[in-house]
């Protein structure tokens, strides 16, 4: 942080102007009173800007060099820690898919091994049916018994008919 200027938290900067958090983080949504910025979910103001506001007013600065706070590390070296990361969770990621790939080599193989035993059984069931005799003196199958009677009663509503 560099080049941040002093920044003070809105829950700290909001009493020294004599308001209250949620009204000072309005007039920052709405930037015309007083300059902020927001980073992440939190609303930090200028230092100066609080300084100014409470001396104009005739109150007395209390903010000193201890009570200044600066907002969350936003330097390049969060972002290459982010970048490693992000690298590392790609690299794990290639792994993974490297490995399910692999399995569905497998997975192709085994089933063009059971196609082939399937077409090797057929195969030996059309030849073993077609040289086997007919029965000498067989009956036909009896026929299958008729299908129950599958008519129900009507619905007891259809027996309130009115019209």
């Amino acid at each position: 942080m560099t080049d941040q200027p002093d920044l003070i938290p809105i829950e700290d900067a909001a009493p020294r102007l004599g308001t209250s958090v949620d009204a000072l983080r309005k007039r920052l949504e709405r930037g015309k009173t007083i300059k902020g910025i927001k980073l992440g979910h939190h609303w930090y103001v200028h230092a100066a800007d609080v300084l100014d506001a409470t001396a104009g007013a005739g109150h007395v600065p209390t903010a000193d060099a201890a009570n200044v706070q600066r907002p969350p590390d936003t330097t390049p070296d969060a972002g290459a820690a982010s970048m490693v990361a992000l690298q590392n969770t790609l690299t794990a990621v290639q792994g993974a898919l490297a490995l399910l790939e692999g399995q569905l080599q497998v997975k192709d193989h085994q089933l063009a091994e059971k196609d082939q035993q399937i077409t090797h059984l057929q195969a030996t069931i059309d030849r073993l049916t077609a040289h086997r005799p007919s029965p000498t003196g067989a009956q036909p199958a009896p026929p299958l018994p008729a299908a129950a009677d599958t008519t129900r009663p009507a619905p007891w509503w259809h027996r309130l008919r009115f019209w």
